[in-house]
């Protein structure tokens, strides 16, 4: 640690800073340094805010350098208790609990007003998003795109793959790895999926009639 530093600790420790003058130098710092996009900027000064706000009701005046350490996991939770109560989705919620997780760690680094509580949070589990099927219309759509082709063989080839992706429920990947050698025999088709797995497929007539006319 440079002297200068050495004399702005001994100095903020005397007389601490207060929570929206640390949370001010870490803006500047995340905007100077950091070279952070707007984009984080902006989510996490409201954050950090929303955050200076409710403590200083929920602990009955503002904190600062010193009392940032004797803030507790109960104190955190009751926080993001509050930010659900406002409506965050768990997404935000996430979002809130990093930029305060950031946030002290600056502040442990500035004014060595360490709280381990923060890092014992742990953020709202997000519900993974299932994936949205396509539907009729927009099939019809991708399939007039390849039959627009200016070459016969391309539109015959890209019809082949849109109805593998919509009628057979292969994956991009897999659709484009086929070779010729793996033309469907019967109703069903045999593909390599993640990690070279095999899986055979069940082709609808549509998809068989798709790709017979592309190898024709």
């Amino acid at each position: 640690m440079r002297a200068s530093d050495k004399t702005n600790l001994g100095r903020d420790r005397a007389t601490p800073p207060l929570l929206h003058e640390i949370i001010a130098g870490f803006l500047r710092h995340l905007q100077a340094e950091r070279r952070a996009s707007a984009y984080t900027l902006r989510n996490y000064e409201a954050a950090l805010r929303n955050f200076d706000a409710f403590s200083r009701v929920h602990f009955g005046k503002p904190l600062d350098a010193r009392s940032l350490e004797q803030v507790e996991i109960s104190d955190f939770r009751s926080y993001l208790a509050r930010r659900r109560a406002d409506g965050l989705a768990a997404a935000s919620l996430k979002v809130e609990l990093s930029a305060l997780r950031s946030f002290f760690r600056f502040a442990s680094r500035r004014f060595a007003a360490h709280n381990d509580a923060i890092i014992a949070m742990r953020g709202p589990k997000l519900k993974p998003k299932l994936p949205r099927p396509v539907d009729a219309a927009s099939a019809d759509a991708l399939l007039g795109l390849a039959d627009a082709s200016r070459e016969a063989w391309i539109g015959a080839r890209d019809d082949a793959i849109f109805t593998l992706l919509y009628g057979a429920g292969l994956r991009i990947s897999e659709a484009l790895s086929l070779m010729r050698s793996s033309a469907p025999s019967g109703d069903a088709l045999r593909v390599f999926g993640k990690g070279g797995k095999e899986r055979i497929v069940p082709i609808i007539p549509a998809v068989r009639a798709a790709i017979d006319g592309y190898l024709a």
